[in-house]
């Protein structure tokens, strides 16, 4: 390098430095007054609710344990173990909390700062982004700000915190329109088409690289954009720069694919190891239209607007049976860009008009179209079906890609204004006061009633907080206790008046214990459903000779009598001992370690062991081909079959288990059918109708796993509105022990 270039260099680094510092300040300042962080008590949650709980009790098993993947402290006596809902797309999110986490050790208090931090690492990078595509200092500010202030940002909180931090969205733009240009990115082809790396590869590898380990959303929506724009970028190549374009656009495809699939690789050597659970993160192709992108929500505006008209309007737009994820709407700014970069796509194509090099600032027909296929993709019966058909179903919620429709309509309105600048005079004076009236109104379109106020959780998080710490104060440290309802994990809704996630609350409010909620369904923790099943008398005695100290019970989870039956039926069985309750009266608590001694005294040590044995190794199940997912009513479990249907029985005990395989079984048509039920090559036949029919199959299952096949004649229907073909069902399929 050149001496003279040397001082050149370090020149733009000190503003690139200097730009940096003035994105994190004046982010960090608008953020501080919107949230009025001074004001709020930012150790409450600013959402005590579903995913926002689960959010957090991730956050306390990173301060614990460094990492997601596993703690002894949920699903006990085993733990939970993360890799059949592998959260490796979210590495660098999860990389980040961690650092935090040596700072900031409770986990409300971590989600929190990460919630806020996200807000400055978006506007950052979206900064950086504008300014590459040349667009000035201060409408790129402008731009970054209002990208991220997005509602979506503010509407997802902490109940979805890394897709709420959409820093790598800028990334994934930046890349497509640069392929949608027609600049090679990351391979040139020369002379014989011999390819060589394109200058600025690296730091193009690294990018995709991020992406990938961003969020597995962001990747795998940047894939079908990608495809998108290396056809624009193909047709407004030059002839021998055409191929180069599709290799560079395959080559970032690869990198950020081959990063999503190195973060999740501990995941897949675990479900190889172990067998992929068929119990977890069950996804059908027809659900991409209950998370469909909605058009009128792009346009709409946010809910509870400032204006009183304006938010008449967004009840109305917003009123359907199916809103999908109410968090699609793009602002008035955006909106704006949106339509406006549509309509030159719609009237000029993405042909180019000249034959210079690129300048790096997006025409806005290139922007519309990429726009045009994002709505085209995510939209109810959009394109991202053919995903879906050929086998991606995990990436369902389409709705998601309205964030990267956001940040292309607003590099359009800020490029659109640059150029506007161009011919002003004044330049110097007129870009600033354009820049801060775009701030201004575009935020106080955008915020509308979203402003969060951690304070309205306060009475219920302290509340609860309270109670766990006096569990915590009766049981020695290391303990476990039982949790009722029982209900299994992850994605299940939530019984009675209980919210997604509730009975990880006392996780996230405890240090010492271990909760039995948590542990991943399919695997060890399904023994807690046999076991729940049983008689209370008899459930107590099962869970206390596993080892559990302690019940914990949400009357919130029981319909109709509040738990009032369980709760007199338990204080019964333990001699009448009193619970310890919570102010409201909605949670109970049960000191077990009484009872533990009287049961060792009237069985013995050896038979106490041998019940634990015998609880813990219960046999379970996994249903799979042709099972449809399971179904639960707050009395029922349902598993609804195809014709033919395949389940896997676990006997995770080193001796034969002898017992029977119960269940009722209906069909789905009217008729008279037959029901055949296929174990260790033994076929038991049952007849069938459309009336539950108890069937029983004895079985003995040697150690490890046995096959179970089921096949009907019946015939296979579709109920109006369900996609699915049903042909028979069972109704609370059981193993029972051989009676003594």
């Amino acid at each position: 390098m050149p001496a003279a270039a040397l001082p050149r260099l370090a020149g733009r680094w000190v503003t690139r430095v200097r730009d940096g510092a003035l994105v994190v300040v004046v982010t960090a300042l608008v953020t501080v007054v919107f949230f009025r962080v001074g004001s709020a008590d930012w150790g409450l949650p600013i959402d005590y609710r579903g995913d926002s709980v689960s959010e957090a009790a991730l956050a306390r098993v990173i301060i614990e344990t460094g990492w997601t993947t596993h703690t002894d402290r949920l699903g006990a006596p085993t733990g939970q173990t993360l890799h059949d809902f592998p959260l490796g797309g979210d590495d660098a999110h999860n990389l980040v909390m961690k650092v935090m986490s040596w700072f900031i050790h409770e986990p409300v208090s971590l989600v929190n700062a990460y919630f806020l931090l996200g807000f400055v690492l978006v506007a950052l990078v979206a900064f950086a982004v504008l300014r590459w595509l040349r667009v000035s200092r201060a409408l790129a500010l402008a731009g970054a700000l209002l990208f991220a202030f997005a509602p979506y940002h503010i509407i997802r909180g902490t109940a979805h915190v890394t897709l709420g931090a959409y820093f790598s969205v800028p990334l994934a733009c930046w890349l497509a329109l640069r392929i949608a240009h027609g600049d090679v990115t990351a391979v040139e082809v020369g002379p014989g088409r011999r390819p060589r790396l394109a200058e600025g590869a690296l730091g193009v590898a690294v990018v995709a690289l991020l992406i990938g380990a961003s969020n597995a959303y962001y990747a795998l929506m940047l894939m079908p954009l990608l495809a998108v724009a290396a056809a624009i970028g193909a047709l407004r190549s030059d002839r021998g720069r055409r191929l180069a374009v599709i290799v560079s656009a395959a080559v970032i495809a690869a990198l950020v694919l081959g990063s999503l699939l190195i973060n999740n690789l501990p995941a897949l050597r675990y479900q190889s190891a172990h067998g992929k659970n068929p119990e977890v993160d069950v996804r059908y192709p027809w659900e991409v239209d209950d998370y469909a992108l909605r058009p009128v929500e792009l346009l709409s505006p946010v809910p509870g607007h400032h204006v009183p008209a304006l938010r008449t309007l967004a009840q109305r737009l917003t009123t359907s049976r199916s809103v999908s994820e109410p968090s699609q709407f793009l602002g008035a700014v955006a909106a704006f860009g949106m339509l406006l970069a549509i309509g030159f796509a719609l009237a000029l194509g993405g042909r180019r008009r000249d034959n210079g090099p690129w300048t790096r600032r997006p025409d806005l027909p290139v922007a519309g179209i990429l726009i045009i296929a994002a709505v085209l993709i995510g939209t109810a019966g959009g394109l991202a079906w053919f995903a879906g058909v050929v086998g991606f179903v995990k990436v369902r919620a389409w709705n998601r890609i309205s964030i990267v429709i956001a940040f292309l309509a607003l590099a359009c309105v800020v490029v659109l204004a640059d150029k506007w600048l161009a011919r002003r005079s004044r330049r110097a004076f007129v870009a600033p006061a354009l820049a801060v009236a775009l701030v201004v109104v575009g935020l106080f379109d955008q915020t509308g009633g979203l402003r969060p106020n951690p304070d309205n959780n306060k009475a219920g998080f302290e509340r609860d907080a309270r109670f766990i710490a006096g569990i915590e104060q009766t049981l020695p440290a290391g303990s476990m206790v039982f949790e009722l309802p029982w209900q299994p994990f992850p994605e299940e809704p939530a019984r009675g008046s209980m919210a997604q996630y509730d009975q990880l609350k006392p996780f996230l409010h405890s240090k010492t214990l271990r909760w039995s909620f948590g542990g991943m369904r399919g695997r060890e923790s399904d023994w807690q459903e046999a076991a729940v099943a049983l008689p209370t008398a008899t459930m107590l005695d099962a869970i206390d000779a596993v080892g559990f100290r302690g019940l914990y019970i949400d009357r919130a989870g029981y319909v109709g009598d509040d738990a009032t039956n369980l709760v007199s039926e338990v204080s019964a069985a333990l001699d009448g001992e009193t619970p310890l309750t919570s102010e409201d009266g909605r949670l109970l608590f049960f000191d077990l370690r009484s009872h533990h001694d009287r049961l060792v005294r009237s069985r013995g040590d050896a038979a106490v062991r041998e019940l634990a044995t015998a609880t813990l190794d219960h046999p379970t199940a996994w249903w799979e081909s042709g099972f449809w997912y399971e179904e639960r009513t707050y009395d029922h479990v349902f598993h609804n079959a195809k014709v033919h249907a395949n389940a896997t029985i676990f006997n995770r005990n080193i001796k034969t288990w002898n017992g029977s395989f119960t269940a009722l079984a209906r069909s789905a048509a009217p008729g008279a059918y037959g029901l055949d039920i296929v174990v260790k090559g033994q076929t038991t036949h049952f007849d069938l109708t459309d009336a539950w029919t108890e069937i029983r199959v004895p079985i003995g299952l040697d150690p490890g796993k046995t096959a179970i096949t089921f096949t009907t004649n019946a015939p296979a229907i579709r109920a109006p509105g369900d996609p699915r073909a049903i042909a028979f069902a069972l109704q609370e399929p059981a193993f029972v022990d051989l009676e003594p």
